[in-house]
């Protein structure tokens, strides 16, 4: 299971089913969701998915009463086909990216943060990077990308806002999301990814390394987990404006690149059996009674519709019995 609600509705039907024939009941937890009784029916399957370390280390410190030993790590990977190493783009696309974008015209380094508009992704400290470096003498350029998309207009205005204040509202571009990503992170001296929230694994991360280009983000969350593990010097602590210079100063002007790895790869995945389905074997294996065929999902999804059913019909005389508590008054 890998959402909520449909994890709850299981597991009240799963519960009510024979010990002997019930299927395995396995949840995966992708994302660090507020703490609360909703969210923790995610750490309640007989083995637990954690997609990095940042999520198991999150379960055992706010739901305490989690068994470690049903925890299992096992990270996102991406696509070596999608996102392969030394990939630049050709002529043709810098120049109709540049035609679009003619602030980035120019042999200068840019900086790309591909992120959605919100104040946790880090724009603003992304902002402030680039008007430190130029200051310091690094003319560079920088490329939110993905972060104007309806809805977000007065986050998009604060931060041209802040642009102009800083005096680098001529290096800034804004874009929507695009398909482009792989490219355009490609072109760039240095991505970034500058969330001040911990966030349960940092994709881009992964996914601009494993291009070969240099990643500099805030020791945070699946973030950091992730620059600790392939590429350390990436690493700065969260708000640390002067490391985060020195860094990036650092990075650019060496123009080193990051080496090729080869794990948090989807190739790996794809060459053996899916370690989710492994675990469910060996969860299946330990036990003495045989294992349940495919006629057993069959209750189970009788069972959770007769539990919805149940759910509806008690909350229909809820409502009832409050409507003629009211009519009577």
């Amino acid at each position: 299971m890998r959402v909520r609600l449909p994890a709850w509705l299981t597991l009240l039907a799963w519960r009510s089913m024979d010990r002997a024939t019930r299927p395995r009941f396995v949840t995966t937890v992708h994302g660090l969701n507020s703490v609360n009784l909703y969210s923790g029916v995610m750490a309640r399957g007989e083995r637990v998915i954690c997609v990095s370390q940042t999520v198991r280390s999150h379960i055992l410190k706010h739901y305490p009463k989690t068994d470690p030993g049903c925890l299992r790590v096992i990270p996102r990977a991406v696509d070596p086909f999608e996102f392969p190493h030394g990939h630049r783009p050709d002529s043709d696309w810098r120049k109709r990216f540049v035609a679009e974008h003619p602030a980035l015209s120019g042999a200068l380094p840019w900086l790309c943060l591909a992120a959605r508009g919100t104040r946790m992704k880090g724009q603003g400290h992304a902002i402030r990077l680039l008007a430190d470096l130029r200051e310091s003498g690094v003319d560079a350029r920088l490329i939110l990308l993905g972060v104007r998309e309806p809805g977000r207009e007065h986050y998009v205005d604060r931060l041209r806002r802040q642009a102009l204040h800083q005096g680098v509202a001529d290096a800034v571009v804004m874009t929507v999301p695009r398909r482009d990503v792989r490219d355009v992170m490609a072109a760039s001296a240095l991505v970034l990814q500058l969330s001040t929230k911990a966030e349960a694994f940092g994709r881009t991360v992964v996914e601009a390394l494993n291009l070969g280009v240099p990643v500099l983000g805030y020791d945070l969350g699946g973030v950091g987990e992730q620059l600790r593990d392939l590429f350390p010097l990436g690493a700065v602590a969260v708000g640390d404006r002067a490391a985060l210079l020195a860094r990036a100063r650092a990075l650019i002007d060496s123009g080193r690149r990051p080496a090729a790895f080869d794990h948090y790869r989807l190739a790996q995945m794809r060459r053996r059996p899916s370690r989710s389905i492994a675990i469910a074997a060996r969860l299946l294996a330990h036990e003495s009674r045989s294992p349940p065929t495919r006629r057993s999902v069959v209750p189970l999804v009788g069972a959770v519709f007769a539990a919805v059913r149940a759910r509806i019909r008690v909350a229909d005389s809820d409502w009832r019995a409050v409507r003629a508590r009211g009519m009577a008054a």
